[in-house]
């Protein structure tokens, strides 16, 4: 289950190249490629390393214009599309 203090990071297996701001994606298991809106690329650089869900909504929340609750939506969104995708793992705490 996903959690404010559950990992996240990018997918060692995903093929990405930046151009422009803007991220482009390989999806490892079918080679389908995506084009990643800005706040997703945004979301994309930050998770180059783990971050908790937590950090990454606090990180967007203090760059971008918007509510919380907007925040937190378009986070989870992002998180479940990648993780549909094989693009992020998750790694779980051990509590």
């Amino acid at each position: 289950m996903i959690n404010s203090q559950t990992r996240v990071s990018r997918s060692p297996r995903a093929g990405w190249r930046e151009v422009e701001n803007i991220v482009y994606l390989v999806e490892p298991q079918t080679t389908t490629f995506h084009r990643l809106n800005p706040t997703a690329s945004t979301i994309w650089n930050f998770i180059e390393s783990e971050k908790t869900v937590e950090q990454i909504v606090r990180f967007l929340n203090e760059n971008y214009t918007g509510d919380l609750s907007s925040v937190e939506k378009d986070v989870s969104e992002f998180i479940h599309d990648m993780l549909q995708k094989k693009l992020i793992v998750l790694h779980e705490n051990d509590h």
